[in-house]
């Protein structure tokens, strides 16, 4: 079977090592594409997983970043509180 996986981050978190243990566990028997918004750490990690995994990178695929990360970094953590919902 032929699978793709759109993956719009770059980063080594949550998703992105769920990513790494499905491409480990389909990658011996499926024929993998993995697209990517940049080349990085990810795509070594891929790499090393299997050389039959297709790695397309391609800079029309927009990075998301964490928005929890992103509120952290811009915010005293200090002095004040951060409540967000996630729907």
């Amino acid at each position: 079977m032929k699978i793709l996986f759109v993956h719009p981050s770059l980063e080594l978190y949550g998703a992105d090592k769920i990513l790494l243990y499905l491409l480990q566990m389909l990658s011996p028997k499926h024929e993998i594409t993995v697209l990517l918004p940049k080349n990085g750490t990810l795509v070594e990690y891929i790499g090393k997983i299997s050389a039959n995994i297709n790695i397309i990178v391609s800079d029309k695929l927009p990075i998301v970043h964490s928005i929890v990360s992103n509120l952290v970094r811009n915010f005293d953590s200090e002095k004040s509180h951060i409540s967000i919902m996630l729907r």
